[in-house]
């Protein structure tokens, strides 16, 4: 779907893949306490989200 979205071709797999993952893990999971995301119990501070962006744009 965000290859789709972007309008961009199927060679560019691995990096919607990276930014999926890189997303996932930046935001809270039910698996984990509450508003508690993966990076936060890796690094033990919250991430800062003010890099993300759209995929492709």
């Amino acid at each position: 779907a965000m290859l789709v979205d972007a309008d961009l071709k199927d060679w560019f797999w691995p990096f919607a893949i990276q930014a999926s993952v890189h997303i996932k893990n930046h935001v809270p999971s039910t698996a984990l306490p509450p508003n508690s995301t993966p990076f936060e119990m890796w690094f033990g501070y919250k991430p800062n989200l003010s890099h993300l962006q759209i995929f492709g744009s």
